[in-house]
């Protein structure tokens, strides 16, 4: 029928969305080439904004370019259409498709444009939370504006809820992202996402008991409950029960043995069992897996200290560095152990190296120590310029350092 109807804007939009509607892509892309040579100038009916924004949505989810393109062509000549109520609509389709072709800066333009026209559209503000995160300096206060906004104008809608509650909890806001997840999971209770990050939030803020619940249930609505138990598990830890966490560990384990989150919460349940061999097993295995990851081979030096002694934590140090020679970071672990085990004159010359070497590799805290260590014994062999010059530098690095400031 509506094919019949003469050419006029909104009946050539209307044919447009009904043939994508009932799922005609051929057909809509076939008429859609067809009117691909109109003459792209001039207030024909094919040129219309409202034919051309029907054309772009056809067109945006396998031509996203192309489509961009269309609106483009449009917007050049908004003196040719500005009486058209629907403009607003074509600088956020401008805006939604230059974000997914990865240009934030004319997204962030466009948009702008379509929330001064249409300042209470939620799903705009939702888009502008995106594009601000994406910007090259990310505006995260602007963000948190537009996703409380978009919360505001539909407060039915759990997404702006579960992205308001995620950027909070990425911004150490524990207890206000609780609060913003935990609309989003009784909005959408059959959603894993919400329930876990809920947990995540409730876990950061201390309250580990409704971290468990909301752990809990993010197990029971999970097609794949692996993330869901790992975190139930890590919250099992810090509430200082090691078995509980030990027993949701190993139903990962027994379907996924290699991996390297699960083995890594074995290690952590394991040692807080007093059971330090078997979690340096565990520890060994992760580590064989990921290939030598810094963290897991920290936690590995820290249970062979516990297990065997500080020789063998020494030992395996010294093999690492061995083996890998270029990894700082393995140098500065060797450096602290030889301190720690009064071994002073290997440490400075291992922590000396590192930091002659290329110390902005390492993270400031770790600098600090280093110079922190390195000050402390050259105080102790009575050479106090170098001494208060590598504290100092340890000062400089990490403020916090209060042992350098003494």
């Amino acid at each position: 029928a509506l094919k019949a109807l003469p050419a006029r804007p909104s009946n050539l939009a209307a044919l447009y969305m009904a043939q994508r509607s009932v799922g005609d892509q051929a057909l809509a892309l076939s008429a859609l080439e067809k009117d691909w040579t109109v003459p792209t100038k001039g207030r024909s009916p094919a040129n219309h904004p409202q034919v051309q924004l029907g054309k772009a949505l056809l067109l945006a989810g396998s031509a996203t370019q192309r489509a961009l393109s269309i609106i483009q062509r449009v917007l050049a000549e908004t003196t040719l259409w500005h009486e058209w109520p629907g403009l607003p609509a074509l600088y956020y389709l401008h805006a939604s498709l230059s974000s997914r072709l990865g240009d934030p800066l004319a997204a962030w333009q466009s948009l702008e444009q379509a929330l001064t026209l249409w300042p209470d559209e939620p799903h705009w503000h939702a888009l502008a939370a995106e594009i601000l995160r994406a910007q090259p300096q990310p505006d995260l206060d602007s963000a948190l504006e537009h996703l409380e906004q978009a919360a505001c104008l539909q407060p039915d809608c759990a997404m702006h809820y579960l992205a308001l509650g995620k950027l909070l909890l990425e911004q150490g806001k524990a207890q206000p992202a609780a609060r913003a997840l935990d609309q989003a999971a009784h909005l959408q209770p059959e959603r894993e996402e919400a329930w876990l990050a809920l947990a995540t939030a409730r876990q950061m803020s201390g309250d580990l008991e409704g971290a468990a619940t909301s752990a809990e249930r993010a197990i029971e609505t999970a097609s794949d409950p692996t993330e869901a138990l790992l975190l139930r598990g890590a919250i099992s830890l810090q509430a200082n029960n090691p078995r509980g966490a030990f027993n949701r560990i190993q139903t990962v384990l027994r379907s996924q043995p290699e991996h390297v989150k699960a083995l890594q919460l074995n290690a952590q349940a394991l040692a807080a069992m007093d059971r330090p061999q078997e979690a340096l097993s565990a520890l060994e295995k992760a580590i064989q897996v990921s290939g030598d990851d810094l963290h897991l081979c920290r936690q590995r030096i820290e249970l062979l200290r516990q297990a065997k002694g500080s020789e063998a934590a020494l030992q395996a140090l010294q093999e690492l560095v061995e083996r890998y020679p270029q990894r700082l970071e393995f140098q500065s672990m060797l450096a602290e152990a030889l301190f720690a085990a009064n071994q002073f004159e290997l440490g400075m010359d291992v922590a000396q190296a590192v930091l002659r070497a290329s110390p902005d590799i390492l993270p400031a805290a770790q600098r600090s120590a280093l110079y922190y260590q390195v000050g402390r014994q050259m105080r102790r062999c009575g050479q106090l310029d170098q001494a208060v010059a590598q504290l100092t530098a340890a000062v400089q690095h990490d403020p916090g350092q209060l042992d350098a400031w003494l």
